[in-house]
């Protein structure tokens, strides 16, 4: 197989994710995808960051994807972009083991094509022919306005972390007697989760809906469900 560049894989996926965003989606397209991100195997070769870089990103995508189609199905309208940050950054993980000779040539295309293929996939699921209106002058199509959230709700999974607070503070606070619980806050402005690791670890990250650092892309929720979830994870 011949090699595939890692700079002109993610150049493509970036120029993947600058596509209409507001695109009709196809509900059995996203559920073939989810199987297709469910059964992917991890490549048996690679290093221990790099096949847990690849267990994230297909646990992430596997979460929006599953999110997105419910989504999809209620407004037809699919936003994939906390999967395809995710799976961006792991093959940026590809392409750094890569540079510094910690994998051989035949692995690291091995997982740039599970993961472009998945980013791929989901993407043309995920896009279709923009949503339109037939309004004054006749014949000519105008982009529909999607409904906006006015507030979202924000479902946070302490999991094996031990406190789950936010930036700015009081919106999220999630600690002793606090496992999984649906937060109220504003869809605009900005809101990162601040996770406290388990007694022996060193950091806390999340995933879900949440990029890795615990940010929250409120202006992702869509009606009617107006929801995230982001889950956060205890790291050695």
């Amino acid at each position: 197989m011949r090699s595939i560049p890692c700079a002109v894989l993610l150049g493509a996926i970036l120029l993947i994710a600058a596509a209409p965003a507001r695109a009709q989606c196809s509900p059995p397209a996203l559920e073939a995808v989810l199987r297709e991100m469910q059964t992917a195997a991890v490549p048996d070769c690679g290093t221990r960051q790099l096949r847990h870089a690849f267990k994230r990103a297909r646990k992430k995508a596997i979460g929006v994807t599953a999110r997105v189609l419910a989504r999809c199905e209620a407004t037809g309208v699919a936003r994939i972009e906390p999967a395809h940050r995710a799976l961006t950054r792991a093959l940026a993980q590809v392409a750094k083991e890569s540079a510094k000779g910690a994998i051989p040539p035949a692995c690291a295309v091995t997982y740039e094509a599970e993961l472009a293929q998945m980013d791929a996939d989901l993407t043309a699921a995920a896009n279709g022919t923009a949503t339109t209106t037939t309004t004054s002058p006749p014949g000519t199509p105008t982009t529909t306005t999607q409904p906006t959230c006015a507030a979202v709700m924000l479902e946070v999974d302490k999991a094996d972390c031990t406190h789950v607070t936010s930036i700015p503070p009081g919106l999220v606070d999630c600690g002793d007697g606090c496992s999984d619980k649906i937060f109220i806050v504003p869809a605009v402005g900005s809101l990162v989760l601040k996770g406290t690791p388990a007694p022996g670890n060193t950091s806390a990250s999340f995933d879900t809906d949440c990029d890795d650092d615990g940010t929250v892309p409120l202006d992702e929720a869509s009606p009617p469900d107006c929801s995230l979830s982001c889950d956060c994870s205890s790291d050695f």
